[in-house]
């Protein structure tokens, strides 16, 4: 049977005067739907073109769509310029693809609600990225993940010989921020490495928070490594006379953990930072002594009293003393001990004082055998 264009134009008026779109493969056309093609085995071709013919259609309406014949590739007219509406991979974007728009919300969403992952970019390059974000704005990020389940991840990453995650940051924000109320903000399997000039790196240090913010750096310990002990008078210094305060110098220094003592050398000129402690961090400090007086038989001492001194900013004070009176006076040896803890602050300067009072200005000293003579101090607590 024929079909003539006249037949044709009829159907076509007849519909239009009925208010209905044309069918094709169906007697009744969606009533929203001007043309309604159906098929189960047969699909629609748009015009197939050139790139050159594509140019040269002349005022195109916006929505036109051809068939570009050298990519294989659906265009569209958006009004201004044609686009790819799919590629022959049927991702449903062409790439490179790049485009910019504003808005309040997001202008790429999905989501996976299944066990792999959302999105998946792989980089073969030597320096390139598999995935990249960039925030120029006040309190953006480049990139940001979200997981709700009970495992997995927000962002992920995979990298043989480089990293797998890596933020930058060339002002004064965050290249790399977790944020977790109830769990972990970050979590590492394997080596840690935390470097960068403003982090002054170094071997043995502990990374330390440097203010309320939770700021930190690799600073070195302050809780293993401020200890120290001085013992043993120097034989020229270990003479008091009577109703005189010496300063107690000491010859030995056993351990010194945080280099923050110094003790008197021997046969050398006295100055003021021998045989004194300089407290390093500002904390808790523990402090302990133990003088072992040798009093001779015709000395008969009254009184004895050693004292820890603080000498901070120039302005000196007594920090702990401890001393004994005798009745009758005492002319036999006597053991004189103390301990006390103490807050400090950074330059703080600590060192011990001795005095002795006797009716018969003699002079007492102290036996240094069997370790009866030292002056010890470790940091209880840093703040």
């Amino acid at each position: 049977m024929k079909f003539s264009f006249t037949s044709a134009a009829i159907l076509l008026l007849t519909y239009f005067a009925q208010g209905q779109g044309v069918g094709a493969g169906t007697a009744n056309p969606h009533p929203s739907a001007l043309l309604d093609v159906t098929s189960n085995n047969r699909g629609m071709t748009v015009p197939c073109l050139s790139p050159v013919q594509i140019a040269a259609i002349a005022a195109p309406a916006k929505g036109l769509l051809v068939f570009e014949t050298n990519e294989s590739i659906l265009y569209q007219f958006n009004g201004s310029s044609w686009v790819a509406v799919g590629n022959p991979g049927g991702g449903g974007i062409r790439l490179p693809y790049a485009n910019t728009s504003t808005s309040n919300g997001a202008l790429l969403s999905v989501a996976n609600t299944g066990s792999m992952s959302t999105i998946f970019a792989a980089a073969e390059g030597s320096a390139a990225a598999g995935l990249e974000g960039i925030a120029t704005g006040v309190g953006g990020y480049g990139l940001t993940g979200s997981n709700t389940g009970n495992i997995g991840f927000g962002v992920g990453g995979e990298a043989i010989n480089n990293a797998a995650v890596m933020g930058t940051s060339t002002g004064t924000g965050v290249a790399l921020r977790g944020n977790s109320p109830t769990g972990y903000g970050l979590v590492t399997n394997g080596n840690l490495k935390l470097g960068g000039s403003n982090m002054a790196p170094a071997s043995n240090l502990v990374l330390t928070s440097i203010d309320a913010n939770g700021t930190a750096r690799w600073q070195q310990s302050t809780l293993e490594k401020i200890a120290f002990a001085m013992e043993d008078p120097v034989t020229a210094y270990n003479s008091f006379a009577s109703n005189q305060i010496y300063k107690v110098h000491f010859i030995e220094k056993p351990y010194d953990l945080g280099g923050d003592a110094q003790v008197t050398p021997f046969q050398q000129p006295l100055l003021p930072e021998h045989s004194t402690f300089t407290v390093p961090v500002t904390g808790v400090y523990a402090f302990n002594f133990n003088f072992y007086i040798n009093i001779p038989f015709d000395v008969f001492c009254d009184y004895v009293g050693a004292e820890i001194k603080l000498n901070r900013n120039g302005i000196v004070s007594t920090l702990f003393n401890s001393e004994q009176y005798f009745s009758p006076a005492q002319n036999r040896g006597y053991m004189l001990r103390g301990a006390c803890e103490k807050r400090l602050q950074a330059g703080d300067i600590i060192y011990m004082t001795f005095r002795q009072v006797n009716g018969n200005a003699g002079a007492v000293n102290f036996l240094s055998d069997y370790g009866r003579c030292y002056f010890t101090g470790r940091l209880v607590s840093a703040e």
